[in-house]
């Protein structure tokens, strides 16, 4: 049986560069993914997905996360890292953590999660995106279709 996977985008388009992860979600619609990849609008999170994580083996989570980094800056790191890695700095970073916590306290049978943190600059309601962020779009989808190649192994 083939594992099912799937790239979910989180973030609010309405707080700059919170929209980021749905953002990358939109340009790798237009790219030629690897098959057996979902791609998923997460929307802000929150309970919703939850029930989206339950159903796949392998899951990369796409999110702008404080991590102390420059804007547009990104890591890819797995949940169990989050307390060695950084401490989330606003509601959203720790209601994703506290989502996957969740998760594993029910005994969902998700083998893999992965998420991809991206610095913001700017999160205020009304904003756009930042030019740090919008100037290394292209190497943040590049490189998410590069660990998509890896796992698709």
């Amino acid at each position: 049986m083939s594992k099912r996977k799937a790239i979910i985008g989180i973030g609010n388009p309405l707080r700059g560069d919170d929209g980021i992860g749905l953002i990358i979600l939109e340009e790798l619609k237009k790219r030629n993914v690897p098959a057996g990849f979902s791609l998923l609008d997460g929307g802000t999170g929150g309970m919703k997905l939850l029930h989206v994580l339950k159903d796949f083996d392998e899951v990369i989570i796409i999110d702008a996360v404080y991590f102390d980094g420059k804007p547009g800056e990104y890591v890819f790191f797995k949940p169990e890292q989050v307390k060695s890695l950084f401490a989330p700095k606003c509601i959203h970073d720790s209601n994703l953590f506290e989502i996957l916590e969740l998760s594993k306290q029910l005994n969902e049978k998700l083998r893999e999660i992965m998420i991809m943190g991206i610095q913001p600059k700017v999160t205020d309601i009304g904003k756009d995106l930042s030019s740090e962020l919008k100037n290394r779009l292209g190497s943040m989808v590049d490189a998410i279709i590069k660990k998509i190649k890896e796992k698709g192994n």
